[in-house]
């Protein structure tokens, strides 16, 4: 009889429920089970998931002085080459103030370059410079190692399964 993995509940007996905090034992055991509801709240797993991902970020490319946002911004401009900013927030999931200030910060090292569009000088072009795209190249194998770190609880088949069942959740129509 093959071995099977034993099913575990995101934030209720998996490892990072085994890490201490809020709502756990002293030890840093099992979480408190008068939470239970709040743990299977997709919300809250988001944002604890969220806070996973941002720490394991942190620790593989802090010392590149990178946020996630800042990433995924040189990341997008690398690939689709100049955009406008509107469209580059679109693309990043941000409002246009939150583009605005993760902008402000590359611009400020010199990693873009923003200026009025020829054609509409109401919309503002960015680009990345040469010294964005190699920050950029520089930060992808933090960035691999902590995706791994995200997806370590995971099997390749639940890994593949969850990265599309969030896209699905993340690249849905939005519902009023």
């Amino acid at each position: 009889m093959a071995a099977t993995r034993p099913r575990r509940t995101p934030g209720v007996n998996g490892p990072a429920a085994r890490s201490g905090g809020a709502g756990r034992d002293r030890a840093g055991g099992t979480p408190d089970p008068r939470l239970a509801t709040l743990y299977r709240r997709p919300g809250h797993l988001l944002r604890r998931a969220h806070q996973v991902s941002v720490a394991a970020f942190a620790a593989e490319c802090g010392d590149l002085g990178l946020t996630p946002a800042q990433y995924g911004a040189l990341h997008a401009l690398a690939a689709l080459g100049e955009v406008d900013q509107v469209g580059l927030a679109r693309a990043l999931g941000l409002d246009a103030a939150t583009a605005g200030q993760v902008l402000k910060g590359l611009e400020r090292r010199r990693l873009v370059e923003r200026a009025p569009a020829r054609d509409d000088r109401r919309r503002t072009r960015v680009r990345v410079t040469p010294a964005g795209r190699a920050l950029a190249r520089a930060a992808a194998a933090g960035v691999r190692r902590a995706q791994a770190r995200l997806l370590a609880p995971l099997n390749a088949a639940e890994r593949r399964r969850f990265l599309a069942l969030l896209a699905r959740v993340a690249f849905a129509p939005e519902r009023n």
